[in-house]
């Protein structure tokens, strides 16, 4: 009864106006998402497996087939009922629209509540993560053909932006109160699991999670019995990535496929041959740019062509920036200090180790807003800078409707425009690809 009067007093506290702001989102999302797949490997395999996924299930040995075919996400499954064959692929980018709205509505709730002077530490920190990450994926080519596909990397990318905002929000709740609810504490956890069993590239994610759930959360870390109480419940919680794995081995004989890891001997395992190549071209990023002349190391060589990419000239400035940031949680005045540590933690992780393994910028994106978004949403919360916000006289009602206007707006504009990168001109359409 408690929830349905709970359930109640939201729908009354629903205005009218907000209601077609949330439909105009909707809208315009939807429109953006309905535009042409172009990215590559959406064609080469993401749709494939799902279609595979919607009429048969997880195939043994599909891998042998078609090597990428093996790759096991829980974003295709997600995605099999939502694309039936009488669709013909025309719903292949809704999954992806799904998530980058709730991400939208959540960057617009944490706004309202700035403006109310409703705002907390974690609301700050969401609008500045998302002031930086949507217009990025919405404007530059390399990332809206990712938005516009089947791919798992827009939800990885989110879900590391979730679950850094719940593990923020737990910890400061916790100094703000002095107690943390278990149910609180295992929402990082459960959504880190989640984002790896979406993309094996949230390893990073899951790995710094889990050390916070099971040193942070033990009533004393140095006390045996309840290191193994936590280590205990987070083995129970990884149960969740049993049906992962098993779809992994079933597929390839690889459970966490491409990786040659706990691999099993079996009749529809692929050669070692061929789980080798697919591991390099996947996170064997050194070997991309061809062999080095002779006396040239292999990693000077490859760095070399790397940096020469102004992509990776702006990822190299915002790792001098989370530094920076860093050094300003870790040294300046912080009543925040233990959060400002795990997610510094996070972001270092994630950053390291997609330097040694795929430096892309999808990959890498969201960990390199983490610090930097903390630790200007802490500098502001010193000066109060939520009152000045609520004396602007702009209303909510009319900035969120020319945000929508303008989003309507370049959403038709993106949809009228003509191919202009070189990534559409190698694009594999999925008509052609089906055909």
């Amino acid at each position: 009864m408690a929830k349905r009067s709970e359930v109640a007093i939201f729908y009354r506290q629903i205005s009218t106006w907000q209601l077609v702001l949330y439909f105009g989102v909707a809208i315009a999302i939807a429109a953006f998402v309905s535009q042409p797949v172009i990215w590559e490997d959406t064609g080469l395999y993401h749709y494939s497996v799902i279609r595979w996924l919607a009429e048969f299930g997880t195939v043994p040995g599909i891998a042998l087939l078609f090597a990428n075919f093996g790759f096991t996400s829980a974003w295709f499954a997600f995605a099999a009922p939502l694309n039936p064959d009488v669709l013909a692929a025309r719903a292949s980018t809704v999954a992806n629209g799904f998530i980058f709205l709730l991400a939208v509505l959540q960057f617009g709730l944490s706004l309202s509540r700035i403006w109310h002077k409703q705002a907390q530490l974690t609301d700050g920190w969401i609008v500045i993560c998302y002031s930086c990450l949507l217009p990025i994926i919405l404007a530059t080519d390399f990332m809206s053909i990712i938005l516009i596909s089947a791919s798992p990397d827009i939800p990885a990318l989110f879900l590391v932006i979730a679950t850094a905002w719940t593990l923020l929000l737990t910890e400061t709740a916790a100094n703000e109160t002095q107690e943390s609810t278990k149910n609180s504490q295992t929402v990082p956890l459960f959504l880190a699991i989640g984002a790896f069993s979406i993309k094996l590239t949230a390893l990073p994610l899951l790995f710094v999670t889990g050390l916070w759930f099971i040193f942070r959360y033990s009533l004393n870390p140095f006390n045996p019995r309840w290191l193994l109480h936590q280590i205990a419940i987070a083995a129970l919680f990884g149960l969740l990535l049993v049906p992962f794995f098993l779809s992994g081995i079933i597929t390839s004989g690889c459970p966490l496929y491409p990786s040659g890891a706990f691999c099993l001997d079996l009749p529809w395992s692929p050669d070692r041959e061929t789980s080798e190549s697919i591991a390099k071209s996947t996170h064997g990023w050194i070997s991309w740019y061809g062999t080095p002349p002779e006396g040239v190391s292999p990693l000077v060589w490859a760095l070399g062509h790397w940096f020469k990419e102004f992509g990776n000239k702006v990822m190299v400035s915002l790792i001098v920036s989370t530094i920076a940031a860093a050094i300003y949680l870790l040294v300046g005045k912080n009543r925040h200090r233990v959060v400002s540590r795990w997610l510094i933690a996070l972001a270092v992780t994630g950053i390291t180790f997609f330097l040694f393994t795929a430096p892309f910028n999808r990959f890498v994106l969201p960990y390199l807003f983490l610090v930097p978004a903390l630790a200007i949403s802490t500098y502001l919360q010193s000066f109060k800078a939520g009152e000045f916000l609520g004396r602007l006289k702009i209303s909510v009602q009319l900035f969120a409707t020319g945000l929508v206007i303008a989003a309507g707006l370049f959403s038709v504009l993106r949809h009228f425009r003509g191919p202009e990168s070189d990534n559409y001109q190698k694009g594999l359409h999925l008509s052609d690809c089906l055909g």
